[in-house]
Order: C-alpha cells, then structure tokens, then sequence
C-alpha cells in the first residue's frame, strides 16, 4: 500500500471512530467470539447443524434452522463463518465471502440465506433490548458474486450479468420495535446494472458500509432479497417468485449503539471511512 494524505487522514478516522464507539457504549458484532470454537467437525463454519437453532455474537441472537431429509441436509437464516475460497462457484461454496475474509482481514463474518423466495422471515436477528442499529458492513458471497459473473446452469440457470441487460440484485433489511411492529426499511443493491451508462454497472466485491440509523429504536432486523432473475412457482396456495440468483449475503461487524443520537454519529463517521477507503483504494 502506498501511504499518502488520504491513507493516514483515514487512518487518523479510523484510530478517533474505535475510541469513539467505545464511549459511546456501542457493541460491534463482529462473529470473532463464536468464532473461536471453529474449525469444528472439521468445518471453518457453523450453520445449525446441532438443531440449537441459531447463535449468539456479542449479545446479538441470530436465528438459523436446520433439517436433514433423504435428499440431503438444508438450512436457512445465519451462519458464521471463516472460509476464505473466493474462486469456486456452486454450493460447495456457500459459506464464503467475495473478499475472502472479514471486515480489515479479519477472520470471521456472517452468511445469510434468507431462503430463495421473497416472503422475508428466515434470517432474523434479535437485540438483546430495543437500541439504534448504527449500520454494517454487507458484500456479496463468493458464489453469488461469481454466478453473476460467469452465469449459472441447473434447475434455475442464471445468465451472465452485462451488456444492456436492467440485472440486478437487493437486499432490504427491516428494522422492528418490541411489539413486533415495523419501524423502517433500508435499501442496499448487491448487484446493479441497470445504469444507461454501462461503465456504472457492478457487483459488490469489497465490504460497503450501510447505514441503518433510519430504522430507528429496534428490537429486530429481517433482511429480504429480491432480483431481476426469478422464477415462478405454484404449490398450491399462489404463485411465489423465487430467485435464481443464490439469494445470500455476507454481513459483518454490526454497530449497535444505546443512543439514537450518538449512532447517527458513528454511523456518520464510519460512512467517511468508507467513502475515503473507497477513493484511496
């Protein structure tokens, strides 16, 4: 890395913003406490194959479940993970970030698979009391990034992203207060390529900060993912659109601070370190 003004000015934010989340009280989920038991039976990850039905991360519960049949073992909802394969593609490869680590190379970080279809409600995440959500940092996983790269054959083929074609792909993520009522919703694109000028188009590869603080005072997070590739299936009860793209996402040192007032200023202060890393890179 070459060190310039922009490089030790965000260094210098980075140094103020980890005094400041710590005055302010603020809790970063950053999965490196569960992660200390990994590998375990022999995985670098941890998806709820014990049927405990999610995992605890610095006093933030996130759900998960898991069920075994003859066509093999599923899951839905959080994982926790350290796999570092940013180059396979398929399901072999679920549990990986696109940037091959966690947020500063760290070792840990959470996998969502929110389920393929559109109706929310598998990847919960539980706040141990109402608090304001600062933000995190979101990418894509190694195997959704590459399969909008490369396209993708089977059951529900996925063809390349590019050209003039409107793809994209987005995760909202839900905030709601303790009596289970909705407080807002934050918008975040994971894919986008639906820019007149192509030279805009992309797909997220590094960690992007998002800032959550417009939900507001929130007992839980839902996170759903919608895209441009989806098919349509009826079992009976209406049609349901699933996608075709797989429908996961990595997350990553999750702020949550006790004051509304004082997560809109980490929230602030971690999004210039983010644009400045940005233009620095």
């Amino acid at each position: 890395m070459v060190w310039d003004l922009r490089s030790a000015r965000a260094l210098g934010v980075a140094v103020a913003l980890s005094m400041g989340t710590a005055s302010f009280g603020a809790t970063v989920v950053d999965f490196e406490d569960v992660g200390a038991s990994l590998p375990s039976d022999g995985k670098f990850y941890y998806e709820g194959a014990d049927g405990a039905g999610g995992f605890t991360s610095r006093g933030v519960h996130f759900r998960n479940q898991f069920s075994e049949s003859p066509f093999g073992d599923f899951w839905d909802g959080w994982a926790y993970s350290q796999v570092n394969d940013t180059t396979t593609q398929g399901l072999v490869n679920q549990y990986a970030a696109i940037p091959g680590s966690g947020v500063g190379s760290s070792a840990t970080y959470g996998v969502a698979y929110p389920g393929s279809g559109t109706t929310g409600g598998l990847s919960l995440v539980d706040l141990p009391s109402p608090k304001t959500v600062a933000g995190a940092w979101f990418t894509n996983t190694t195997w959704a990034a590459l399969a909008m790269r490369n396209g993708e054959g089977g059951f529900a083929p996925v063809d390349p992203f590019g050209g003039d074609e409107p793809d994209w792909l987005l995760l909202t993520i839900l905030g709601f207060d303790a009596l289970g009522d909705p407080t807002g919703s934050v918008e975040f694109y994971l894919a986008d390529y639906r820019f007149e000028d192509n030279s805009q188009d992309y797909i997220v590869e590094d960690w992007e900060w998002v800032d959550l603080t417009g939900l507001g005072e929130v007992s839980r997070l839902d996170f759903v993912m919608t895209g441009s590739d989806v098919s349509v299936f009826d079992f009976g009860e209406g049609p349901v659109e699933f996608l075709d793209i797989p429908s996961y996402f990595a997350l990553d040192d999750l702020v949550i601070v006790p004051e509304p007032g004082s997560g809109a200023l980490v929230a602030a202060g971690l999004g210039l370190l983010a644009a400045r890393r940005r233009r620095a890179g």
